[in-house]
């Protein structure tokens, strides 16, 4: 893979620690290392958080080239920067290529191995996910209530990408759409006072 994009994007950046990070991926970001994509994930939250949705949706773009390969720990880092295009697409207003990064998240979902167990499991994991039971309240919570505006950051982006994926993928009856909506906007309200 051409790592080059990260070079070209860290020229853009005028933040010390961002720019740092998309250098560090011009050398070691490989796609199939869960941490250098969980790292390239994190970028593009962490441009995204700070206003610059042009970057991170090319890392994004970059994530979402991946292929699934039946691995779900790389596969989480790619789905997230995937929701996240989502995201922008649709507040940019670009539906087309917002639906596309969609179809390419729910395409694992939904996909058939042929193995029923396996198939019911994927899908009462997305279920579970849909009812809001990866959301983290109780976390924020305690970090809040700690004062410890760094582990309430993270929760929150967590929290975030949970919400990007309940919403997005159409709401549940715990959680439908509009209340995930409410929720994605004020969670990124405090994450933008929080970075």
């Amino acid at each position: 893979m051409d790592n080059s994009i990260f070079q070209i994007i860290a020229e853009d950046l005028t933040n010390k620690n961002t720019k740092r990070i998309a250098l560090s991926l011009t050398k070691g970001y490989k796609p199939t290392i869960a941490a250098k994509l969980e790292i390239a994930k994190d970028l593009a939250m962490a441009l995204y958080f700070s206003g610059d949705e042009k970057n991170a949706l090319k890392i994004c773009q970059i994530l979402g080239k991946e292929k699934f390969n039946g691995n779900y720990n790389l596969w989480t880092w790619v789905q997230t920067a995937l929701l996240l295009a989502c995201w922008i697409y649709d507040k940019q207003g670009c539906k087309e290529e917002g639906v596309r990064s969609l179809l390419r998240v729910t395409e694992i979902i939904d996909i058939n191995t042929g193995d029923e167990q396996m198939n019911q499991i994927r899908i009462k994991a997305r279920d579970r996910r849909l009812k809001g039971e990866l959301l983290r309240d109780e976390k924020i919570d305690q970090a809040v209530e700690q004062g410890d505006k760094k582990q309430e950051l993270a929760w929150r982006q967590l929290q975030f990408s949970e919400l990007l994926y309940i919403y997005l993928l159409g709401g549940s009856n715990e959680i439908p759409v509009d209340k995930a909506l409410a929720a994605i906007e004020k969670n990124e309200q405090f994450i933008k006072e929080l970075v």
